[in-house]
């Protein structure tokens, strides 16, 4: 059975060095406290209305995983309790590059907006993001998928660069501009080993 309760390394960007972080599964607390503290960032609304994930509840998307027992929503919270990212994600998807093949689908995953360099002047931490997608890849590759994730990007450059800078490839993309990436299984293991997760 996946175990996420991990530790995760983060790089702290204000007192510049690395700090711990817990890997954990998702709970309504930790939903509502993403809801009601990711978006108190300041700065300007336009700006903050622009990005991809800003109408997101965690709350609904943790209350419609609780409730599928092939969904999986897990958060990164540092030592001060605050959630710096999540992840929502369904382990019966089905390969879009190898559809005879299952694969893990990323529904939702996101930073707290005062990690996010291109929103804020100082972000607090980096990392977390490949520390969420490397979990998902994680669980998968546990059950037998080989690492095979599927991911819907949003149609940012950050975004994009941040897939595909994993080894994630472009497969299709819809009128909207949403690209779906995939993460061979060879990349993925390879990407596992260099994590430490897989000798």
């Amino acid at each position: 059975m996946f175990d996420p309760a991990d530790i995760v390394v983060l790089k702290d960007c204000r007192r510049r060095c690395d700090c711990r972080a817990s890997l954990l599964r998702a709970t309504k607390d930790l939903a509502k406290l993403i809801d009601s503290t990711w978006w108190q960032i300041g700065g300007s609304k336009s700006r903050r209305d622009k990005e991809g994930d800003h109408s997101w509840r965690w709350a609904d998307i943790y209350g419609e995983c609780r409730r599928d027992p092939w969904a999986e929503c897990l958060c990164v919270v540092t030592d001060d309790g605050a959630v710096q990212g999540a992840v929502n994600y369904h382990l019966d998807a089905k390969s879009l590059a190898s559809p005879e093949h299952g694969a893990v689908f990323v529904h939702h995953i996101a930073t707290a907006p005062r990690n996010r360099p291109w929103l804020v002047d100082q972000p607090e931490y980096r990392g977390i993001g490949v520390a969420l997608l490397a979990a998902a890849v994680r669980h998968g590759y546990s059950l037998g998928l080989e690492g095979r994730t599927v991911v819907p990007s949003l149609p940012t450059e950050q975004t994009r660069q941040f897939y595909e800078n994993r080894g994630f490839i472009r497969i299709d993309e819809d009128a909207d501009g949403i690209i779906d990436y995939e993460l061979p299984p060879d990349v993925a293991q390879d990407w596992l080993r260099s994590l430490g997760y897989l000798e």
